[in-house]
This record gives C-alpha cells, sequence and structure tokens, in this order.
C-alpha cells in the first residue's frame, strides 16, 4: 500500500520575493563590477541580464517610492530623506554606467552586427559612474543591513535549521 503525502508549498511573501530577488541583484551586481575576473564579454552580457533582478527589486519597492515622494514635503525623519536622495543618485549613477557601458561595448554591440568606436570620454565616463555605483551600493547596504540581517535570519537560517541542515 502506497501512501501519497503532498506538502502544502507556502507561497513566497513578498518580502521573500524581494530578499531573493534583492540577493540575485547583488551577485549580479558584484559579479558586473568586476570585468578584470570575468573578461569583457561576460561583464557587458552579464550587466544586461542585471536588468532583470534590477527592474523586480525596483516594482517591489514601488510602493516605497510611491509613498515617501507623495509626502516629500511634509516633514519626514532624515534617515527617509537621505535614503530616498541616495537611492535615487544610485539609480542616476547605474543608469549613466549602463548608458556609457553600451556606448563602449566591445561585445555586445558587435556581436549584434553594430560597429562602434570607443570615445575616450565615454570611457572615462564609464569607469567614473561605475566605480561610483560600486562605493554606492555599500553604503546602500550599510543603510539597509538590519533589514538583511534579519531577513538573512529569517529566511535563511531559519530553512536551513527546519530541514535539518546544519547553519
Amino acid at each position: 500500500m502506497t501512501i501519497n503525502i503532498e506538502r502544502k508549498r507556502n507561497p513566497l511573501s513578498s518580502t521573500q520575493i524581494q530578499f531573493l530577488a534583492d540577493i540575485v541583484l547583488f551577485v549580479g551586481i558584484v559579479w558586473a563590477l568586476m570585468p578584470q575576473a570575468t573578461g569583457i564579454p561576460l561583464h557587458e552580457w552579464g550587466s544586461l541580464l542585471v536588468i532583470i533582478p534590477f527592474l523586480v527589486h525596483l516594482v517591489l519597492d514601488w510602493q516605497w517610492i510611491i509613498s515617501v515622494t507623495k509626502r516629500f514635503l511634509k516633514r519626514q525623519p532624515g534617515e527617509v530623506r537621505f535614503n530616498y536622495f541616495w537611492n535615487w543618485f544610485q539609480f542616476v549613477m547605474m543608469v549613466i554606467a549602463s548608458f556609457s557601458g553600451i556606448l563602449i561595448s566591445n561585445a555586445v554591440l558587435p556581436t549584434l552586427g553594430i560597429p562602434i568606436v570607443v570615445d575616450p570620454f565615454w570611457l572615462e565616463v564609464h569607469l567614473f559612474s561605475a566605480n561610483s555605483v560600486m562605493i554606492m551600493l555599500g553604503v546602500h547596504l550599510a543603510m539597509h543591513w538590519q533589514w538583511i540581517i534579519v531577513n538573512f535570519k529569517r529566511y535563511i537560517l531559519h530553512y536551513g535549521t527546519k530541514n535539518g541542515v546544519a547553519a
């Protein structure tokens, strides 16, 4: 006699989805910011792929963006205002790094049949903006460190101990 036991899988909460998307985004950005380690072709194609978890991150944070924008002129804690400005500044630098990266592409554009001549100006803009993004990512992580630790313990460590894996 065979007993069929079905486990109910709880759907992921929005916080779990956000946490997993943020892990993928972080790994992707770190990977994209290391062309010396990955090589230019992987750097360029990987940078394009990072757009997906980045858009997921924006969609999941969209309510926060809207709510802070709506009450921007009202009294808010300094931390919220700084976070808001920092996120916008980081977004602008990521767009500049992406745009300039496309303009100096040695792998993606030629693969698509688009010949390019690298302009040293755009190379400098790309290097500056990419290095700025790296620093800004560190500050962004520091600002959200409590949330990262809480969710790491909740979803990673808890999952490991719940499934018999020593964490």
